[in-house]
């Protein structure tokens, strides 16, 4: 679905319906947001999507609900749902799945009776009565039951959505990094290429055959002892043909590397690791005194002769490097050190990717997740509707997602650039504790105001209702104070920079300001954005001050991030890293990080020549919304292009309702001309 305004449909919506007032149990008024949302150009799918969950708001619930449960059951022991984009050509002819439960009736209302078996089949001609569509679209995909052959014709994703890969769990591969490291470094013993070709080539005869060489040179490749984990992937990729080719997808970014740089057949350190991070730090000659008890980040080392040899040397020697990356110790040994990704994003996000992908119809994983923390911060705590045994599963899944995906959720929002990526992953590490203290300060004598017969311990949530309830009883000294403190924070952050400092503010940024405190949980959650409001200008400061509470210069708080993305990259060593990614072609299989050394430079670049221009550093934004409350960010130097300099927008921000949320996400990058033109910046 295009991303439209949903306060612009709801503005033309009411605009034209004769009271002014929607009303979605209203049939005419129904028929007017059905031409509106065509006059957006939505879909006549979105339009029905939308009508549907309109009309019956359980609709999403059900469906993040069932989403979960299938998230469930793909961890639970007994069955393995991978990806469900089967459209996708790395799943071969053969390749079995399974219908999903929301879609019997689809299926049966088509072709009649599920088969028990349905595997992914070659194109072929096929009866008029077997020929089903899934949306509108041109992708085709063929399944068959052994005896019958069925086509289905539509948008790529719909189909997707249908249906789940199946497995068995105790053949899969759990990946993990000590796995994907290992399945890489197999790279290093075969050329992975030509069986990943065979095994997409749509030819059961051939992808037959070279699922058996694949497995046969894997395993013998990951039967080395410095492996870490080679046992687990062999064990696991015969009975997976997902796993066998994400491994050999690991591993052939591995060869393609070696390839270029000439070390196919070389030995590695992999399982001594932690003796080579030792060895390395005891070279006052190579540790970084800046990086404190760091070690470094490589995930393995590629090394010409005995990796013995280079733990001994590697201890004491004076190291040397080439323009390219290549190390040698004045010993004479040769090596690369190499971080190994899944992919080019670093996010190693398992094999429920493609559920989520499918779930959302969005080619993009980062709005993927988007909306996925969107609808488990409003479905979350929803009355569970589906048969109570599949509770189990649901809870499983919700925790899995919200685990797994948390910590990762600024980075995949926007791919950050610069010190922005660094200052982001430090402000990542907000919390809420400060509004702790706000209850506690504000909250005393509460419990008589609150809704519930038997008073619960004060939460921000329970608080806000108090507040709300209070206020709407005639006294609303407690909403003012939530303010107060909110505009205090604001003031202490915005009134303490100046452009001198390389610190500014939009024209148009002001301070919250209390209004009019709607009913129940609307107002609620006003007075939880104004708490939100309270944490983002805490740590705009917290980022920004130094140990004495002092604002600090924008080239300081740059300079400081500068250590910390260089630490973030190479942890003590200055030495060249390599970042090595799976890929299925040769393409993109991996990048150079430069040297340590190298790297802080070219950071500091940016700093010198920041320091010579007359542009802010940091801008900050606080832009008060008609319910009094403000929307945050700040913009933060990125780099200096032949256009001028570049910002990334970090934003402050809360998602769901009737909760306290808050996250630090970098959205976009920005260059000069939009900030004069848009935000109107001036030093």
């Amino acid at each position: 679905m295009t991303k439209i305004s949903i306060n612009k449909i709801v503005s033309e919506w009411a605009y034209r319906v004769k009271n002014g007032c929607p009303d979605p149990s209203n049939k005419e008024h129904i028929r007017i947001l059905s031409e509106v949302l065509s006059g957006f150009n939505c879909s006549n799918s979105d339009v029905d999507n939308i009508i549907a969950n309109l009309q019956n708001p359980n609709n999403g619930v059900e469906d993040f609900q069932r989403f979960c449960v299938e998230i469930g059951r793909s961890l639970s022991k007994d069955e393995l749902i991978t990806e469900a984009s089967i459209f996708k050509s790395e799943y071969p002819v053969g390749h079995q799945v399974i219908l999903k439960d929301k879609d019997i009736g689809w299926w049966t209302k088509r072709f009649g009776k599920i088969p028990k078996i349905i595997k992914k089949a070659k194109p072929q001609d096929v009866p008029e009565e077997n020929i089903g569509t899934a949306g509108s679209g041109t992708t085709e995909v063929y399944l068959t039951d052994g005896t019958n052959v069925w086509k289905i014709v539509g948008k790529a994703d719909t189909i997707g959505n249908k249906f789940s890969h199946y497995g068995d769990d105790k053949a899969g591969v759990k990946w993990k990094d000590t796995t994907l490291e290992s399945a890489a470094l197999a790279g290093l013993s075969f050329n992975p290429q030509p069986y990943i070709n065979a095994m997409l080539s749509g030819n059961e005869k051939v992808a037959a055959k070279a699922q058996k060489d694949a497995i046969k040179d894997m395993k013998s490749a990951l039967g080395s002892s410095e492996m870490r984990a080679g046992s687990l992937v062999a064990s696991g990729i015969e009975g997976s043909i997902p796993d066998l080719i994400m491994a050999l997808e690991l591993a052939n970014g591995t060869h393609k590397f070696a390839s270029d740089k000439g070390c196919i057949g070389w030995n590695f350190i992999h399982k001594k690791i932690d003796t080579y991070y030792t060895a390395h730090n005891s070279n006052p000659k190579l540790a970084d005194s800046k990086a404190g008890g760091k070690v470094p980040t490589p995930d393995c080392i590629i090394v010409k002769g005995s990796p013995d040899s280079l733990i001994k040397n590697i201890a004491k020697d004076e190291v040397t490097y080439t323009s390219d990356g290549k190390c040698t110790t004045s010993s004479g040994d040769v090596f690369w050190q190499i971080s190994n990704k899944k992919s080019a994003s670093g996010a190693q996000l398992g094999r429920v990717t493609g559920l989520v992908k499918a779930r959302y119809g969005l080619p993009k994983w980062s709005d993927a997740v988007k909306f996925m923390f969107e609808d488990i911060g409003r479905y979350e705590n929803s009355e569970f509707l589906l048969n109570e045994g599949l509770k189990d599963y649901f809870k499983k899944g919700l925790e899995y997602l919200k685990d797994k995906y948390q910590s990762a959720i600024s980075a995949v929002r926007g791919r950050l650039k610069g010190f922005s990526s660094s200052i982001l992953s430090a402000l990542k590490k907000t919390n809420t504790k400060p509004i702790d203290s706000l209850i506690k300060k504000l909250g005393k004598g509460f419990e008589k105001t609150l809704m519930e017969a038997k008073a619960p311990s004060l939460n921000p949530w329970s608080f806000s209702q108090a507040v709300t309830n209070e206020y709407h009883q005639g006294n609303t000294k407690r909403y003012k104070g939530v303010v107060n403190h909110a505009v205090k924070a604001y003031k202490d952050v915005t009134g303490k920079v100046n452009p001198s400092n390389g610190i500014t503010k939009t024209p148009g940024s002001n301070p919250p300001t209390p209004a009019s405190l709607p009913k129940g949980n609307p107002g609620a959650n006003t007075v939880i954005k104004f708490m939100v409001n309270f944490l983002a200008y805490d740590t705009m400061k917290t980022m920004m001050s130094n140990q004495s509470g002092n604002i600090k210069t924008a080239s300081k708080i740059l300079e400081d991030f500068v250590e910390l993305e260089k630490e973030m990259h190479f942890g003590s060593t200055n030495l060249p890293i390599y970042k090595v990614y799976m890929s299925n072609d040769g393409s993109g299989a991996y990048s150079y990080l430069f040297s340590g050394a190298e790297f802080r430079e070219k950071k500091s670049s940016i700093l010198d020549e920041f320091k010579t221009k007359n542009v802010p550093g940091l801008v900050i934004e606080s832009n008060v919304q008609s319910a009094g409350y403000t929307n945050n960010g700040i913009y933060v130097l990125n780099d200096f292009l032949q256009d001028g300099p570049t910002y990334t927008q970090v934003a402050y921000r809360s998602s769901g309702d009737n909760k306290l949320t808050f996250s630090v996400q970098g959205t976009t990058t920005r260059s000069w001309a939009w900030m004069l033109k848009n935000k109107k910046v001036i030093m």
